[in-house]
């Protein structure tokens, strides 16, 4: 029941994304791809990984609204030009790359322990080196700074370099000092 749960969800992503794509209102948009990003928080929840969830939904949260602020500033509807008939076309990449995507997410969830099965092989390792090898006296300081620390190094990174883009997007006054107004 649960793995059929997770294929579920996994759809429910993947329909997102395809709208994601195809929706030529980039509000509405920006609405699917932020499904796409709540629902992978789902998926984190279920298989146990809170602090992937946690980071998921800051960043997904923080992510959405910047970009409903881009999209409120610039224009409003996409204008991209259609692919000839000699291109592939974007659906037919997406479901390609959707098929892929299924194909490995039901090989990886066929591969995940009965759910309520104890998974402690790298918990119980951190449990046991916190004290002896670290020093550290609260094991989820150890995990988040010594043993996880490249990630939670470039998480703070991402978020950094996309404030800093948005703010590059957004602003006012262009390099030479002159105004650079969103077109509406």
């Amino acid at each position: 029941m649960f793995e059929i749960f997770l294929i579920l969800i996994l759809v429910f992503i993947l329909i997102m994304a395809v709208l994601a794509v195809q929706t030529r209102d980039l509000l509405s948009s920006v609405m699917a791809l932020g499904g796409v990003g709540f629902g992978l928080a789902i998926v984190f929840m279920f298989l146990s990984a809170p602090e992937v969830m946690t980071a998921q939904l800051v960043l997904e949260v923080i992510t959405f609204v910047i970009m409903v602020a881009t999209v409120y500033k610039t224009s409003k509807i996409d204008k991209t030009s259609k692919y000839s008939i000699r291109e592939i076309t974007s659906a037919a990449a997406m479901f390609f790359f959707g098929a892929v995507f299924l194909v490995f997410a039901i090989r990886g969830i066929k591969s995940l322990p009965v759910f309520g099965a104890p998974v402690m092989r790298a918990s119980s390792l951190h449990i046991e080196k916190t004290l002896s090898e670290i020093g550290a006296t609260n094991i989820v300081t150890a995990v988040l700074l010594d043993f996880r620390a490249w990630n939670t190094l470039m998480e703070a990174f991402v978020i950094i370099v996309m404030i800093v883009g948005v703010a590059v997007i957004l602003r006012k006054k262009g390099r030479h000092g002159t105004d650079t107004e969103a077109p509406h």
